[in-house]
């Protein structure tokens, strides 16, 4: 593994670290529990490839975690979107329904067929996985306006959640776009850069874990009571 990439893998790791001490410290794994498991397997996943990597730095492995961490990363959204509205009856059948099929929709893109341009050894990188991703932030933009329409607040935590989230996926769907057009000779910068901006996410998610949130607002205490005593 080439330095610059260890160095990063190694920082992540450091930050994912952090990030959890601060769920348990300040119990906000109550918060989202299908994040705290992302976390971990994230975690996990970066230390197998670091510590054996010529066992987990490959493709296969990395199809299998992103498969795994697709569906987590549309866990994370359902269950914030179901605690957000868990007082509003009808925002949760809605928001249950769009789930469903948008999920239906995102498993039968990823499962289409992928055109492969001359010379693109990655097919799968390049033009399967970003349909995933749009469709977990379709889901997550569900969410987000669904709260809006209902005037719901969004717990602090669970906004630092979907929108690092958000964030990240737009230049991970961008970078994995681009390598439609560069190739296997692009991929070498996907992989320095691409930790680079998800260490930028874990860090924002660290501190969103361990800093003081305001006191919640008289409309958070009745919609939300479950988040009370971690707001």
């Amino acid at each position: 593994m080439e330095p610059t990439r260890l160095y990063l893998a190694n920082l992540v790791a450091a930050l994912l670290v952090i990030l959890l001490a601060g769920l348990l410290a300040r119990r906000r794994y109550r918060l989202c529990r299908s994040f705290v498991v992302y976390v971990a397997l994230v975690l996990a996943g970066d230390r197998l490839i670091v510590t054996w990597p010529e066992t987990f730095d490959v493709a296969s492995f990395w199809l299998l975690k992103e498969s795994i961490y697709w569906g987590l990363k549309l866990a994370i959204t359902t269950e914030i979107g179901l605690l957000t509205f868990a007082r509003l009856p009808r925002a949760r059948r809605i928001l249950a329904l769009l789930i469903a099929v948008l999920a239906l929709a995102a498993i039968a893109a990823q499962l289409a067929p992928a055109p492969a341009l001359a010379g693109d050894v990655i097919p799968w990188l390049s033009a399967v996985s970003p349909r995933g991703q749009v469709s977990i932030l379709v889901v997550m933009a569900a969410v987000l306006a669904l709260a809006a329409y209902y005037r719901v607040p969004l717990h602090p935590f669970h906004r630092s959640i979907l929108v690092g989230l958000s964030l990240y996926l737009v230049a991970y769907t961008g970078a994995l776009s681009l390598l439609r057009e560069s190739g296997a000779s692009g991929y070498r910068t996907f992989l320095a850069l691409d930790p680079a901006a998800y260490a930028a996410t874990v860090g924002a998610w660290a501190w969103a874990a361990w800093r003081r949130a305001p006191a919640p607002s008289p409309g958070a205490r009745v919609l939300q009571p479950w988040a009370t005593s971690s707001w």
